[in-house]
């Protein structure tokens, strides 16, 4: 198989897999996939301080918590963070990172957990925060990002 044939290959598989995912979020219309340059700069560059090992997160959960105490905390940092259910949710699939969503009722963060699992990142529909959970060793971490709560290139909160 030539590099351009096997390069089709894994972008029809990729879109596949986006498109099967699209169905697995029954709760939601989706709508089309975007791309990191139609997010301003700012949120990838703060998006991977979330990632730093000395990152600060913004609430944790331990690791004890049963699923619905984690289903719980996530929606409620959702909220609190601004995020109402029209968002773009980040798929894990390459060439199809992130996705437009719109939630049809008030459980649109347990259904991305129950999609994603306890790990999932959103943009807000006003592409202007961005909420990430993260499933750590000993706990789960929630960050937000966005004007006036970002960090340094270690992960901390900047003090204002």
């Amino acid at each position: 198989m030539t590099g351009s044939a096997r390069d089709r290959r894994l972008r029809l598989l990729q879109a596949k897999k986006a498109e099967q995912l699209k169905d697995r979020l029954s709760a939601f219309d989706t709508g089309e996939f975007a791309q990191w340059p139609d997010f301003p700069e700012w949120l990838r560059d703060e998006f991977v301080k979330t990632r730093r090992t000395t990152a600060e997160p913004d609430s944790v959960l331990p690791e004890s918590a049963d699923d619905d105490e984690i289903r719980a905390w996530q929606a409620e940092f959702a909220a609190r963070a601004g995020l109402d259910g029209r968002l773009y949710v980040l798929t894990g699939v390459d060439d199809f990172p992130w996705l437009y969503c719109a939630a049809r009722d008030d459980r649109w963060a347990e259904e991305i957990g129950e999609v994603l699992g306890y790990g999932w990142t959103a943009i807000g529909a006003g592409k202007d925060r961005l909420v990430v959970f993260y499933e750590e060793e000993y706990e789960y971490q929630a960050f937000l990002v966005a004007p006036g709560h970002l960090r340094d290139d270690d992960g901390r909160l900047r003090e204002l």
